[in-house]
């Protein structure tokens, strides 16, 4: 669903969404702030037409732990149908 590189530095990464993902970036990052997780669609950082879109991910300040949880609900809320 999403492909996140790996970053040695900065405070946020990015995760791309793949064709399979079945919505869009944008509709991604409403769902998820639905459910209380900022992720902001990456495609709302460009200028003029995107060219490719993600869900931009922030880990400043959190331990592996809070990731994991965090990766966790924002994975159910994206697998999960909508109501």
């Amino acid at each position: 669903m999403l492909d996140a590189a790996a970053s040695e530095a900065g405070m946020h990464l990015v995760a791309s969404m793949g064709p399979r993902c079945g919505t869009d970036d944008k509709t991604a990052s409403q769902r998820l702030a639905e459910a209380g997780i900022i992720a902001p669609a990456l495609s709302e950082y460009f200028a003029g037409t995107a060219f490719s879109e993600g869900l931009v991910l922030g880990y400043a300040g959190l331990t592996e732990r809070d990731m994991t949880t965090a990766m966790r609900n924002a994975a159910a809320v994206l697998v999960s149908p909508r109501s």
